[in-house]
């Protein structure tokens, strides 16, 4: 009844279906339905999201789209919409806005847009030291089936920047802390601040894809707090690391990847990808911590 798969892989959405109907308050029947946005290949690295078209009624079956047969419109909001923006004294219909998101982890509870994998015990401290979000290193990583100490929340834009403002002085070049992209168990990519063997630390990018882990790049770094920033542009991922205060000018790019391996037509499944902190101290005994000041996502200009 409703199909992309004669538009093509080029097409801008791909893979729609699953659909649920829904009748408004004022009539109007749509569906909501999932669908994929591929970008910088085969590649939907947002993994499967959330679209509205309108239904027609014919002949007691329903007819999705009608007169244009995509999701792309453009279709005039539902009615809900635009009652919601008249009583809210919003801006005329139109695509909804995303605004930054930060986190200062002020409050008494995360925000809901927060994930950890699996369930299991909160690993995580809002309280230990007030204003900062504390993990442990704990023994679990990001390669196996349990609960690591990763906190992500959803890539939702093709281009986007992360930076949190991390605190942390691991002992053991085995103790990591930093940010995490996680497609899966097999695939993801870490930027980390790490001990260096020798009662120092570096920062360091590790990619995993199809269950192989290998260090792409590494770096001295000198101790106290340091910026960590994720800059996706499209399918290059940028790593990024500053002194705590240097200011964005001051930012050294460790290493840029393809993020096309985080998507799911390589990596399997069909899931999107989590950004967030993460700490582990790979099975080793460890009583480091990691405290975030802060973490900051904010969509490019498209």
């Amino acid at each position: 009844m409703f199909t992309h798969r004669h538009l093509g892989r080029d097409f801008p959405v791909v893979g729609v279906g699953h659909a649920d109907l829904v009748r408004t308050a004022s009539g109007e029947w749509w569906a909501v339905l999932l669908g994929s946005r591929p970008y910088g290949g085969y590649h939907p690295n947002l993994g499967r999201e959330t679209f509205l078209v309108p239904v027609r009624w014919e002949d007691g079956w329903p007819l999705f789209a009608p007169g244009v047969g995509t999701t792309l419109g453009p279709f005039r909001p539902p009615a809900v919409a635009a009652a919601a923006q008249a009583v809210s004294g919003g801006a005329a219909a139109g695509p909804p806005h995303e605004e930054p998101f930060r986190d200062d982890y002020d409050g008494p509870r995360l925000d809901p847009r927060w994930n950890q994998v699996r369930t299991g015990e909160p690993f995580w401290s809002l309280t230990a030291r007030p204003g900062w979000l504390r993990l442990p290193l704990g023994p679990a990583t990001l390669a196996e089936v349990g609960t690591p100490c990763f906190l992500g929340r959803r890539q939702q834009h093709q281009d986007v920047s992360v930076a949190a403002l991390l605190d942390v002085a691991p002992r053991t070049a085995q103790e990591w802390a930093g940010l995490a992209v996680r497609q899966s168990e097999a695939d993801h990519l870490v930027l980390a601040v790490a001990g260096d063997g020798r009662g120092g630390r570096r920062v360091l990018a590790a990619v995993r894809t199809g269950g192989e882990q290998r260090l792409v790049a590494q770096a001295p770094l000198p101790a106290g707090p340091v910026v960590l920033r994720i800059h996706a542009e499209g399918q290059r991922y940028g790593l990024r690391y500053a002194p705590a205060g240097a200011g964005g000018d001051a930012e050294t790019e460790l290493a840029a990847v393809d993020g096309g391996f985080l998507s799911s037509p390589r990596a399997g499944g069909f899931l999107g990808v989590w950004l967030g902190p993460y700490a582990t101290a790979h099975h080793a005994p460890s009583t480091t911590v990691a405290d975030v000041d802060w973490f900051d996502y904010r969509p490019l200009a498209p």
